[in-house]
């Protein structure tokens, strides 16, 4: 039996200030949606800005922190389990997506150009403040790919947003070292994921259905 025999309506209830997103259409349909997908919006929002880096840790980091998300969220079922967080990613139309990038990011480049969004400068690997700079220019690399990936094969965006990349992972990762504390006891971490692709979808084709149990 679904678990929304009443079809109750779960394709939207986006936050304030997260209307940009309104332009994505909910990709799930069924009787098995339990949860706003704004709020799953939401919710990867605010987990990618405190670090989360994976599915199961965001799923993490929602129960840790569900009082806090209830002051801007409903949460009808409590927060969604990690299969849910990849479920509702991974079938998101690249189309869809690539509309609300160029609402959200307009300045990306059609023609490859990286000066966009230079790589962070680090003048001194032994100081603990400059040498977070790696890790942005590592994170910035995994996380240009993977939106990159995201995109329709013939979207001209995807050049530059490689090539971007590609010039913060040759900066940063050279410099994934023992040779200063300061970065070293912790950048191999995030260089992982880039050299992982950690998070990626391999296929479209892979992704689970749209109207499987949404937990």
């Amino acid at each position: 039996m679904p678990r929304n025999p009443n079809k109750t309506d779960y394709s939207s209830n986006f936050p304030s200030g997260f209307e940009t997103f309104q332009i994505m259409d909910d990709p799930r349909n069924g009787g098995h949606t339990l949860h706003h997908f704004g709020e799953i919006i939401f919710m990867a929002f605010t987990c990618i800005l405190c670090g989360v880096k994976s599915y199961d840790l965001m799923e993490e980091f929602g129960n840790l922190h569900e009082d806090w998300l209830r002051k801007w969220l409903k949460l009808p079922s409590g927060v969604p389990s990690y299969n849910t967080f990849s479920r509702v990613f991974q079938a998101i139309h690249p189309e869809a997506f690539a509309s609300w990038l160029g609402e959200f990011l307009p300045e990306i480049p059609l023609g490859g150009s990286t000066s966009w969004l230079p790589v962070g400068l680090v003048t001194d690997r032994a100081d603990g403040k400059l040498a977070h700079l790696d890790g942005l220019n590592l994170s910035r690399a995994w996380m240009l790919e993977g939106i990159a990936h995201s995109l329709p094969e013939g979207d001209k965006r995807r050049l530059s947003l490689i090539n971007t990349a590609n010039a913060h992972r040759e900066d940063a990762l050279v410099n994934v070292s023992g040779e200063h504390y300061a970065g070293g006891h912790w950048l191999a971490s995030f260089a992982t994921y880039l050299e992982t692709s950690r998070g990626l979808v391999t296929s479209r084709s892979s992704a689970a259905p749209t109207h499987s149990s949404d937990r």
